[in-house]
């Protein structure tokens, strides 16, 4: 990874056809040039802002940042998402659980003794 070479001072990948360029290249801090004109698929930089290696790791520097942020925020969602619908599962258990219980009351009440608790309560 060229970004585990703490001592590089120079890069120079002049027109090469890239696509992108490692974010954490603003981590180098040796870098003092970072020569990337002549890649008209480096759409990450504009073209007119490349030939400022300051300019272009504030940029690299910037989409790292924005990467970890929408990384953050990907993991939060999950994580809600994950809760959401642990959340739902549980509602189900207790809805399920509160319909046995309602119908072990309805069956209870049906077996009791109706009739003989009438009775016992008219003879006290």
């Amino acid at each position: 990874d060229i970004c585990n070479l703490p001592a590089l001072e120079v890069l120079d990948i002049r027109d090469n056809q890239l696509q992108c360029l490692p974010t954490k290249l603003y981590t180098i801090q040796c870098l003092r040039r970072l020569l990337c004109d002549k890649n008209d698929n480096l759409l990450m930089i504009h073209k007119d802002l490349r030939s400022t290696t300051d300019l272009v790791l504030w940029i690299l520097k910037l989409h790292q940042t924005y990467k970890d942020e929408i990384t953050q925020l990907e993991n939060e969602y999950a994580d809600i998402e994950y809760k959401a619908k642990d959340s739902l599962l549980q509602k189900l258990l207790i809805e399920e659980k509160e319909t046995r219980l309602q119908i072990e009351i309805e069956t209870l009440n049906a077996a009791r003794p109706n009739e003989y608790i009438r009775r016992k309560r008219h003879f006290l």
